[in-house]
């Protein structure tokens, strides 16, 4: 039971190599062996346990080590029984369905496979079905003494029934499931499922055939895994899956992931995911990253997982960042949580951040707001649904571009006030992006500098205010775009206004602005100023709400 961050880091040449020729030489290496491990391990004060216990027992001494037909069998039977892990895989199972053939399944479990068995569906499932009656506890001799007597065959399959249930339930993410394993003519078993709530009713009933494809493959692997982990008892044993669960529910991969999080107290599991939702522990050296090697043609195995390509570590973001989703969804939070305003953009995001630092206002400083990126524009009107109707106080800031104008109407239907949602704006005019804010002639400096690298192959020369302000087009950024187009043949790509954010943004947090004027600074506070504002009128609006209901409520 090593963790794999130790197990790199153990010299194991003294069990691989020679054995030793005397008491004195094996003495001598399992003390250094012992020193170096107590070493590595200071921080797993369990793991030092665990080997103390190995390397103080009797069993474990020279002369057991001696104890077989030569010294080099012994030596294997020692590591054998004491040091080589057991394996076990867990396959990708057949799904079971609502009916089972019990004649079939007896003729499988005999060896006598007939060329093409089918009842209802195909049935070849048989490992799963005996793993099924196992948990259930279902002897088949004696289910075929009491099959004639209705009252006792009822007796017997509802204790199985209940058996089974509450073996499968610890494992079952979401409400509780029960299932009646019921006896119909033709010696066909039926599978039936109910889901049962919280307040006890009792719903959904019918066969498991009738479920979906998911709910089907988490019942069977459920019935597997819990059969076979408790029929082996395992301990101190490896367990290896293939991508788990990867066709379920997130609710119901979580549901395997704390199944497998149990079993990892007294095992190693190792398994294959892409899944967020099947990550549950994130330390260095339990959570490995394999990605392809394109210069090698290898794979390559990160135990810094944070080092692997920003690609490769999308679902251990998304993972990480299940805290911040659980937190969105709990209403106490949100309304004890400052105010949120949804942006567009990322660079909205990175803009407004940036560049609350360098005006260094307080009276019109970000602070007490979160600022949300939505992942698209289509995304906005459902983040800000979702994040009011858990009791934040949300804000909308949109360009002024149609489809903004669109998500606007849609707010408004919603029943968000136009008090929430903010548009681009200066002295009454309104702008068509965030970057419509910085003075041309100080946007063109990083744009200038950036492009004059990226595009000196392609011949690109710098731009002037005249040569952006004689494009057709809103704003700065269509104008920008339009130059770029009319240079598609000389290869220039599109123009991407996320490289010049970032240029931006970061010279601020270097504090090096010079090519910012004032001008620039002046337009932005006016934006700041104008979210502030929004933010004292609706609660100023919703505090009369508040006070206007409680003079009623008290009339």
């Amino acid at each position: 039971t090593i963790p794999n961050h130790l197990r790199i880091q153990i010299d194991t040449s003294f069990f691989e190599g020679g054995v030793p020729n005397n008491q004195e030489s094996f003495d001598r290496g399992m003390a250094e062996f012992s020193n170096q491990f107590h070493v590595i391990a200071i921080q797993e004060p369990k793991v030092i346990e665990e080997w103390e216990k190995i390397y103080e027992s009797p069993e474990n001494q020279f002369s057991n080590l001696l104890s077989g037909k030569s010294e080099k069998t012994a030596l294997q039977n020692f590591i054998e029984s004491e040091l080589h892990p057991r394996f076990v895989y867990f396959s990708d199972y057949k799904k079971i369905y609502g009916n089972i053939n019990l004649n079939e399944y007896l003729r499988e479990e005999k060896g006598e496979r007939a060329d093409s068995i089918e009842y209802v569906e195909e049935f070849d499932k048989a490992e799963t079905v005996r793993n099924l009656f196992y948990l259930a506890e279902l002897d088949m001799n004696e289910l075929e003494e009491v099959k004639e007597s209705p009252s006792k065959c009822i007796k017997l399959l509802n204790a199985a029934s209940n058996r089974l249930t509450s073996k499968l339930n610890p494992a079952w993410k979401g409400d509780p499931i029960h299932v009646d394993l019921r006896y119909n003519p033709g010696n066909i078993m039926s599978v039936v499922i109910s889901d049962v709530h919280k307040d006890g009713t009792v719903t959904n009933t019918g066969l498991l055939n009738r479920r979906a494809e998911g709910f089907k493959w988490t019942f069977s692997f459920i019935v597997n895994f819990a059969a076979e982990t408790q029929r082996a008892e395992l301990k101190e044993a490896i367990l290896l899956l293939d991508e788990p669960a990867r066709n379920l529910h997130p609710t119901q991969q979580m549901g395997i992931s704390d199944l497998l999080k149990n079993l990892a107290g007294s095992n190693q599991v190792l398994y294959a995911t892409h899944s967020p939702f099947m990550i549950f522990d994130y330390t260095p050296g339990n959570l490995l990253v394999v990605e392809l090697d394109k210069r090698k043609h290898l794979s390559r195995i990160f135990y810094d997982y944070w080092n692997a390509d920003d690609k490769t570590l999308t679902p251990i973001l998304y993972g990480l960042s299940r805290g911040q989703v659980e937190s969105i969804v709990d209403r106490e939070i949100g309304t004890n949580s400052r105010p949120v305003i949804i942006v567009e953009t990322m660079s909205d995001s990175m803009y407004l951040n940036a560049f609350d630092k360098f005006l260094q206002d307080p009276n019109i400083s970000m602070n007490p707001l979160n600022v949300v990126a939505a992942y698209n524009k289509n995304s906005v009107l459902p983040l800000a649904i979702f994040y009011r109707n858990h009791g934040y106080r949300t804000f909308i800031l949109l360009d002024n571009t149609e489809e903004s104008k669109q998500i606007s109407a849609q707010l408004v239907s919603n029943e968000f006030s136009p008090i929430q949602t903010i548009f681009f704006e200066l002295e009454g005019k309104k702008l068509e992006s965030i970057e419509d804010y910085i003075v041309l002639e100080d946007y063109l400096h990083p744009v200038n500098q950036t492009y004059e690298i990226k595009l000196r192959q392609e011949g690109f020369s710098n731009l002037t205010p005249e040569d952006v302000l004689s494009k057709e087009g809103k704003g700065n950024l269509k104008k920008l775009r339009k130059i770029w187009q009319e240079h598609s043949d000389d290869d220039w790509g599109k123009f991407n206004n996320e490289d010049i954010t970032r240029y931006i943004c970061e010279k601020i947090a270097l504090e090096e602005t010079s090519f910012l004027s004032d001008k620039t600074k002046d337009q932005f506070s006016s934006l700041y100023r104008l979210i502030a504002e929004r933010i004292r009128q609706y609660q100023n609006v919703n505090t009369k709400s508040d006070l206007d209901k409680f003079q009623k409520a008290k009339a």
